[in-house]
């Protein structure tokens, strides 16, 4: 089955985070994972931010950057965020209290009929209400 990566997903893949399951995350990308063309920068703020909080080191947050760029480049599908997905995105947003780019990956399983591939639990529980899929990553 198709699988939507969103932004927490690829970063703690990127920065190694504790309690990833990054051999089903690297099977995922051996098979082909899509997103949202936003992923990028959400990935790189969201290295950054951890970076300035002093969860990860400059050098650390350098290579789990350009781990980023490379996955995204080359395993990643990125989809453009167009009207149709933004707006259903925000018809969801009002039954909840996520941010748009948040809801735009749930927007696009739910388009293509894929599971979600998220560490969000605010995601993955909405997501599941919905009826997407979401994978434990």
């Amino acid at each position: 089955m198709t699988a939507v990566i969103d932004a927490s997903a690829l970063v703690a893949f990127c920065l190694n985070e504790r309690g990833l399951n990054r051999e089903k995350l690297r099977e995922h990308f051996r098979t082909g994972v899509v997103s949202i063309e936003l992923i990028k920068a959400e990935s790189a703020n969201a290295i950054l931010v951890a970076k300035r909080r002093g969860i990860v080191d400059a050098e650390t947050a350098k290579l789990g950057f350009a781990n980023m760029l490379d996955i995204s480049g080359n395993n990643i599908k990125l989809m453009a965020e167009d009207d149709e997905l933004i707006s259903d995105a925000f018809e969801i947003a009002g039954t909840n209290n996520l941010a748009i780019y948040d809801l735009m990956y749930l927007s696009l399983a739910k388009k293509i009929n894929a599971v979600l591939l998220s560490k969000d639990e605010n995601q993955t529980k909405l997501a599941k209400k919905l009826g997407i899929g979401v994978e434990d990553v």
